[in-house]
């Protein structure tokens, strides 16, 4: 059976960590809790599949750590955290805990964070429907997951609005360039930015009866 000798702990630049040094010259992060935990020491020998178990472990500390800290100061999807963990080179295993860690103590909500972007995205973006379906859904956010949520919000009225206010902003900005065709170019570029035809022609109507001409 292999063994690995401990040849020297010492205080680390990491903030709660401790540098373990082996005699094969190769050196290892360990949390104090880890430390602690497993009582390694100066001229400690341990098995190496021991020391690998403890290592396998540090990992997973540090994968539970900073998917906490991902979902801390922003609200996250499930599919975020995962995409994240990859670039940073955990594996498959430790994704899986780290995931599983979130969830149980409540910190994942895949549906909770899609009222809080339909609220932000729609009030204070002045985004589309179409739009904020599209960023969800680049955010890995389950498709039906989406539908239900959307059922229970009255996204239409607001939706209205904004593109009322877009438009205003934009005749606006077409009678001072003189431009001809205005609820044209209106209708453009309102459905560049997302909204339907079934909204693009009420805004329409709705300048048209104020003498708003094509």
């Amino acid at each position: 059976m292999n063994y690995v000798k401990i040849s020297a702990i010492l205080a680390s630049k990491k903030k709660g960590y401790c540098t373990v040094e082996l005699e094969n010259g190769v050196s290892h992060q360990f949390s104090f809790d880890v430390v602690a935990r497993y009582k390694l020491r100066k001229g400690l020998e341990l098995p190496q599949n021991v020391f690998d178990e403890i290592s396998k472990e540090q990992r997973i500390i540090e994968a539970k750590n900073f998917a906490l800290n991902f979902v801390s100061y922003k609200k996250r999807t499930k599919h975020q955290v995962v995409s994240r963990m990859r670039q940073m080179n955990f594996t498959e295993e430790e994704i899986s805990l780290a995931i599983k860690f979130l969830d149980e103590f409540g910190y994942l909500d895949d549906r909770s964070f899609i009222v809080s972007y339909y609220n932000y995205a729609l009030k204070q973006r002045k985004y589309s429907i179409n739009k904020i379906r599209q960023d969800l859904l680049k955010k890995g956010v389950d498709k039906d997951l989406i539908d239900e949520v959307q059922k229970e919000i009255n996204t239409e009225s607001i939706e209205y609005e904004n593109a009322l206010k877009i438009a205003e902003k934009k005749i606006e900005q077409l009678k001072k360039q003189n431009k001809s065709r205005i609820l044209e170019r209106l209708a453009q570029h309102l459905f560049v930015k997302g909204f339907s035809w079934e909204v693009i022609n009420s805004v329409c109507d709705f300048y048209r009866t104020r003498g708003v001409e094509h």
